[in-house]
């Protein structure tokens, strides 16, 4: 089967990346600077930054995985579950269980810094976002890989069961709606949770049982291609931003849509970020989001040893994040060129042909 790449997908992957990167890299020092610049209170987007790369993220795995099963029922008339499994094993386990590795067996006997709190039998079988409280960032970044992976396990199900993308699409909204509801009657207690994070990836899914109906049509692409449409864009991601102190419920429910709407945008018209190289960054996003924390500490202990005070002083806050910033890649594409890879060869072979 031959993959459809989009190009303006990756630039989306690194774009995600990057803001989950900010809050993780200035976390510890929003109080310094906001009191520097006299300013009382963090912007939302700012504070919230991490959390719209994880949505966005699990929108975009939603739409992408929902794509790639509806590309292979259309040719080959059913979905190879072993072969679905097989390919995410090799795409997701190698670096995710590396790191387990480290997190777990390597690092807190080498130092007490790295001490690990979790409890190590969750993190192996991916259950980690029911055990968050025990961990580090450094590993605790981890528990969305987790609910991704329990979304595997039952998303290409449906495509077995059922002929009709209508009855798909109908198990998706209702899917969406008790994950909403979920927020809406435990607002403080669904960050990590796999039910309330199920809104985000089932929007993705819809989005793309949509797309596949409309994608040729002229009229949608006249719509994405229209400035107005732009600037609604931009105004309604903003919008549901400010409104997330006030109005949360529907920061979580309707901001997913949004994202939807500039996956559309990007697939057409990806020239939003004129050069190729967001784009190739984009396909080293997944070594990017897994390690980054842990490289970002490293980066910060040797500061410490050095005696560099970054939490109070701005031009070495700013020497560490650029140092943390050209770590994480340099080291992410290496893991992918030399360790990544070998297995993405083995993934390779597990497409219908």
């Amino acid at each position: 089967m031959n993959k459809k790449y989009y190009a303006g997908l990756d630039k989306l992957r690194f774009f995600a990346f990057m803001l989950v990167f900010f809050q993780h890299i200035f976390s510890i020092t929003f109080d310094f600077i906001f009191s520097k610049l006299r300013i009382d209170k963090v912007p939302n987007f700012i504070k919230y930054s991490g959390s719209i790369g994880v949505q966005f993220f699990f929108v975009l795995s939603g739409f992408l995985i929902t794509l790639l099963l509806i590309d292979e029922k259309n040719n080959f008339g059913k979905i190879n579950l072993k072969y679905f499994y097989l390919r995410r094993i090799f795409r997701i386990w190698p670096l995710y269980y590396f790191l387990m590795f480290l997190v777990i067996f390597i690092l807190p006997y080498i130092s007490e810094i790295f001490c690990f709190n979790g409890n190590k039998y969750l993190n192996l079988i991916f259950l980690n976002n029911y055990d968050i409280s025990g961990q580090k960032m450094y590993s605790g970044i981890t528990w969305s890989i987790a609910i991704e992976e329990q979304f595997y396990l039952f998303w290409p199900l449906l495509f077995i069961f059922f002929n009709n993308n209508k009855i798909i699409l109908i198990i998706s909204i209702i899917i969406y709606i008790i994950s909403a509801s979920k927020h809406l009657i435990y607002p403080n207690d669904i960050y990590f949770d796999t039910i309330g994070n199920l809104c985000y990836l089932m929007v993705g899914c819809m989005g793309a049982l949509l797309f596949e109906k409309v994608k040729n049509f002229s009229s949608f692409l006249l719509i994405l291609n229209n400035n107005l449409f732009k600037y609604s864009l931009v105004a309604s991601f903003s919008l549901l931003i400010l409104l997330n102190e006030f109005y949360p419920f529907l920061t979580y429910t309707l901001l997913p849509i949004v994202y939807v709407l500039i996956i559309y945008y990007m697939i057409y018209y990806n020239h939003l970020i004129k050069t190729s190289f967001f784009s190739r960054l984009g396909k080293y996003t997944y070594g990017m989001y897994l390690l980054h924390p842990l490289l970002i500490l490293f980066v910060k202990i040797g500061f410490d040893k050095l005696k560099l005070n970054y939490l109070n002083d701005k031009s070495t806050d700013l020497i560490l994040i650029l140092i943390s910033f050209s770590l994480t890649i340099i080291i992410s594409i290496l893991s992918y060129k030399y360790f990544e890879s070998f297995f993405l060869k083995f993934k390779n072979r597990f497409y219908n042909s």
